[in-house]
């Protein structure tokens, strides 16, 4: 086993300047015989969770944390308050040492985006102070404030940083050297040492990797292009001046640093702080539901509402139907005390979602497999159908034998969703909702088209001009392109199954194919770049709600996740990238459907059937009673739109 281990790592995730898939990081790993490994992306958590994951499947220990941004005071977004603008977002390695410091990790990406974004995610000493426990720092790359005082000659000042850092974290602060071919890393090594013996803070050694495998440099250098939207043919690019930033064994370590062995012994300690055993998954956590006075068990709360519902329902004289509702009733309250899944709790905020809805006469429904449940008809959380009458089995919604998270999907009025929002704000506290965001990659069709911008195949920009004409590029990415459709539902194998790659494509379609022939250095990149992470987006269905012990959540997601913070106006703006599988989140998936408008607009007209004109709510209600003849509109809010 392996002496040392890699800390400072960039993967995918640190978009458009991280090359390494997270698969093939661990994998490395696992080839050079480390018993351990780091993540530190950059000033983003979104691959904390898939690299757990795949840590755990390959054998090898996981160092959760990232290289965020520090700055005098992240509230300030003004060359005001911060006159050196982007330069003055230095770097810091933050690593989690347990669940605590993974939730304070959480904490400080959410913040350092929705309060402290200024050209990066940025956050402060006094941020950081207030989530130290369970962190580790590390002094990161020449972008550090204590490095970059060392390479302007200030040693002194160096020396006070490094201070403030050690008295937040004590013996939870490390110093890293490191060194790629750059003189000025090379300069500062000693002063590095001399700060360690003078402080009594202990070093480490580390290698800031931001690729797997050397030759890899290639295509992180196309990456970085696509950073900054330029050729590689431009001498303005942005670009790693060696190629040395990819993860190296023990033995090509010990050669640039064969007089520091305990400083990388020294990597092993912090490998031995990580203990992540209390992040699991299926867990389940919720927020908490504040019952009416005279009840402090929610099992009891629902079994009230549910019987109650079934006598709503005039359904309690029907033995079929008492037995059934006693069935489910008995299921959640034996998975509760036998799997510690509250499910009452979770249909009890979704009964008030819905009760919510229904009184302020927004448009809603729900689907999926909760149309079996006889409880959730009870709850008023489906209508309409009766499940026994439809021989709907509870079985494929929730079973004791087969315990999975129960998913109601609910879906609301677009036009008037922002009113559901605004009461999970009232109820839960407006910082405590926020929208799930996506990780977005390059796919087969973006591949291309980037890797022929980068690669300018024909020559065709000429950079000697202060403004580089660019239409000839443009045109060949477009002629390219044009030869694949351009709906999805066509981009298909003959077969009819999805395409997958480049590949696939050029099997699929002879005219791509030509030109794959044609430019074979365009295929070979872009097979590359495909799948690389190029942007975030947001996931238009869902919403989150926090509690006081953290994000809670629902069910499995097995995406990345940004949260979204949604403003009193309703905007949504990003806040910062997590996952909801252990910090959990309560997901309530809302969907902006159309026809939902469309049912609700439908409300606001004459509906005359045959048995006359007829109120909508109670067509709703029992659709096989009626036939709808005609329609009359009577009045229509300008604010909804027609589809």
């Amino acid at each position: 086993m392996a002496d040392f281990v890699h800390i400072h790592n960039h993967s995918q995730y640190s978009k458009f300047d991280g090359f390494s898939s997270i698969k093939g990081m661990v994998a490395k790993a696992k080839e050079m015989n480390m018993p351990a490994l780091g993540l530190t992306d950059h000033g983003t958590i979104a691959g904390v969770i898939t690299f757990l994951k795949e840590c755990r499947a390959q054998g090898i220990k996981p160092i959760l944390g990232v290289e965020a941004y520090l700055c005098r005071d992240h509230r300030c977004h003004s060359k005001d308050g911060q006159p050196d603008g982007r330069r003055g977002n230095r770097h810091i390695n933050v690593i989690a040492k347990n669940f605590k410091g993974y939730q304070n990790l959480c904490a400080l990406a959410q913040k350092s985006s929705l309060e402290g974004y200024y050209y990066d995610p940025r956050i402060d000493l006094e941020l950081l102070a207030q989530h130290k426990d369970g962190l580790v720092v590390t002094s990161a790359c020449l972008s550090n404030i204590v490095n970059w005082h060392l390479v302007c000659d200030r040693y002194k000042e160096a020396k006070e940083a490094a201070g403030i850092f050690q008295d937040i974290f004590g013996g939870d602060y490390y110093l890293e050297m490191m060194f790629h071919g750059i003189d000025s890393e090379a300069k500062i090594l000693p002063s590095i040492q001399r700060l360690s013996s003078e402080l009594g803070i202990k070093t480490i050694i580390a290698n800031d990797s931001h690729y797997i495998n050397k030759d890899d440099a290639e295509f992180h250098e196309y990456l970085m292009c696509l950073s900054s939207k330029r050729s590689i043919r431009d001498p303005k690019r942005l670009k790693f001046p060696f190629d040395e930033f990819y993860l190296k064994s023990e033995e090509e370590m010990l050669k640039l640093f064969r007089h520091c062995r305990q400083s990388m012994y020294n990597t092993l300690e912090i490998a031995d702080k990580c203990d992540y055993s209390e992040i699991v998954f299926g867990s389940m956590r919720l927020p908490v539901f504040e019952l009416p006075e005279g009840f402090t068990d929610p099992l009891v709360y629902l079994r009230k509402l549910a019987w109650e519902g079934l006598k709503k329902e005039r359904l309690n004289q029907s033995k079929p139907h008492v037995d059934r509702l006693t069935k489910e009733i008995d299921d959640v309250t034996l998975i509760r005390d036998t799997k510690q899944f509250d499910f009452a709790t979770y249909f009890l905020i979704v009964e008030d979602m819905m009760r919510f809805a229904r009184d302020r006469k927004i448009a809603s429904g729900v689907r999926g497999s909760g149309y079996g449940s006889l409880l959730l008809k009870c709850l008023g959380i489906t209508e309409g159908v009766d499940p026994l009458e439809q021989d709907l089995l509870w079985e494929r919604f929730i079973s004791s034998e087969r315990i999975s998270f129960p998913d109601v999907d609910m879906d609301f009025d677009y036009a008037r969703r922002h009113e559901i929002i605004e009461y999970l704000q009232q109820k839960y506290g407006d910082d405590r909702v926020g929208s799930i965001g996506t990780v977005l990659t390059l796919k087969t069709k973006a591949a291309v088209r980037k890797t022929v911008e980068v690669l300018d195949p024909e020559n065709s920009i000429d950079y000697s001009d202060s403004k580089p004409d660019r239409s000839r590029n443009y045109a060949l990415q477009n002629e390219i392109l044009n030869t694949l459709p351009k709906s999805q539902s066509a981009f298909r194998k003959r077969d009819g199954s999805p395409i997958k790659c480049i590949d696939d494509a050029c099997e699929t379609f002879s005219d791509f194919a030509r030109y794959m022939k044609q430019y074979p250095e365009v295929h070979r990149v872009a097979k590359k770049l495909e799948g690389s992470v190029s942007a975030y987006g947001c996931l238009a269905k869902d919403t989150l709600i926090k509690t006081d012990q953290g994000w809670v959540r629902i069910d499995q997601i097995d995406d990345a996740c940004k949260v979204l913070h949604i403003d009193k106006s309703g905007k949504e703006q990003y806040t910062s990238d997590f996952h909801p599988h252990c910090t959990g989140v309560k997901k309530c998936y809302k969907m902006r459907l159309s026809n939902g408008t469309w049912i609700k607009v439908t409300d606001e007209h004459l509906i005359f059937t045959d048995q006359g004109c007829v109120e909508f709510e109670k067509i709703r209600k029992n659709p096989e009673k009626y036939k709808v003849c005609s329609v009359k509109r009577i009045r229509v809010s300008s604010s909804v739109k027609y589809y």
